[in-house]
């Protein structure tokens, strides 16, 4: 479908006017997202790829952010009462300046003036595609206000990245070893970390059995977070009872008191938590059990470490970061790409 818009580039010889009005920043109120994921932006005026973000609001509006490597985002709305060629267009509608057809935006050290021409495909969404994305046409002018080229910039992202703030899905992931104390004995694990800021401990001792836990950054021993563990079987505080094959734990968690601990941002990743072990009725003996792992393994993160301020920057659970302040600890979402910050 696309080669298809592609000939349509040729129509498009004439370069944009001007535009004669000068940028204004409107404030926008803020929308509620309903479904985001990392994207790649291809501007076929330059040949070149950029890290981008796909944003859908509950209102029915879209965003394309971190246009051309900059914090300038493109929004539109999508057209599903003009279809060309069985592909609804998009319409763009957050333009600094308009002289119809030609419709402009600011991208860091570039300038786009959008060509849009209703019924024309010269902008189309195959967003619920087996290969999502959408395009319009565009041509391009450098910071100095030069014409570059014109070309269409496509926008596309995969489906598995999608993530929808509160549901429950994997961010990152990687390889781990489970060393129990109390048996002087180590176990291949996972560790995973989820959007919705949740963790798992996968493979405990060995076994099926899983424990899953959060980070307490309000509850810090001696500069480490403690961490919660959650899905226990039985509790009667500060113990916590789990499965873990042909073993059985009893956590113990006293708040505060450092019994807990997460350094998972640190050069060395890991966990820790105390533990009295048994196997059947036998008491094997009380020790920590360490969780650790390598950041070289870590799969699912762009970025593993960035020292950042917030600056239109989201949580992995959704909370959004709008001051100039120093972020907390923590999975974040930034033009699409993932980070922590220590």
């Amino acid at each position: 479908m696309r080669k298809i818009y592609a000939l349509i580039a040729l129509m498009l010889l004439a370069v944009c006017p001007k535009a004669m009005a000068q940028e204004e920043e409107n404030p926008t109120e803020e929308k509620t997202i309903a479904w985001s994921a990392k994207a790649n932006y291809y501007s076929a005026a330059l040949d070149k790829d950029f890290e981008s973000e796909i944003v859908a609001y509950t209102d029915s509006t879209y965003a394309i952010k971190g246009i051309y490597g900059s914090e300038k985002d493109i929004e539109f709305t999508i057209d599903n009462e003009s279809v060309v060629e069985g592909v609804p267009e998009v319409v763009l509608t957050n333009y600094y300046s308009a002289q119809a057809p030609y419709y402009y935006f600011s991208a860091g050290d570039y300038s786009l003036c959008a060509y849009y021409d209703k019924g024309k495909g010269y902008t189309g969404w195959e967003g619920e595609g087996e290969e999502p994305g959408l395009w319009f046409y565009a041509y391009l002018y450098d910071k100095d206000n030069n014409y570059i080229a014109g070309g269409y910039d496509y926008i596309t992202w995969n489906k598995e990245d999608i993530v929808v703030p509160g549901e429950k899905k994997e961010a990152w992931s990687a390889p781990a070893n489970y060393y129990a104390e109390a048996i002087d004995k180590n176990f291949e694990s996972k560790i995973v970390a989820y959007t919705d800021g949740t963790y798992a401990i996968k493979s405990i001792y060995g076994s099926e059995y899983d424990i899953e836990f959060t980070i307490d950054n309000e509850s810090v021993v001696e500069g480490v977070p403690e961490i919660v563990l959650t899905n226990y079987y039985s509790a009667q505080a500060p113990y916590y009872y789990f499965y873990g094959g042909d073993y059985s734990l009893c956590v113990y968690y006293d708040k505060g008191k450092g019994y807990s601990g997460w350094e998972g941002e640190g050069d060395e990743p890991g966990l820790w938590f105390y533990v009295y072990l048994y196997k059947g009725e036998e008491y094997l003996g009380g020790g920590y059990d360490y969780i650790t792992w390598n950041k070289e393994d870590v799969t699912g993160i762009t970025a593993v470490k960035q020292n950042a301020t917030s600056d239109r920057i989201f949580s992995i659970s959704g909370i959004e970061y709008t001051n100039k302040t120093n972020l907390p600890a923590g999975l974040y979402i930034k033009n699409g790409k993932k980070f922590i910050v220590k």
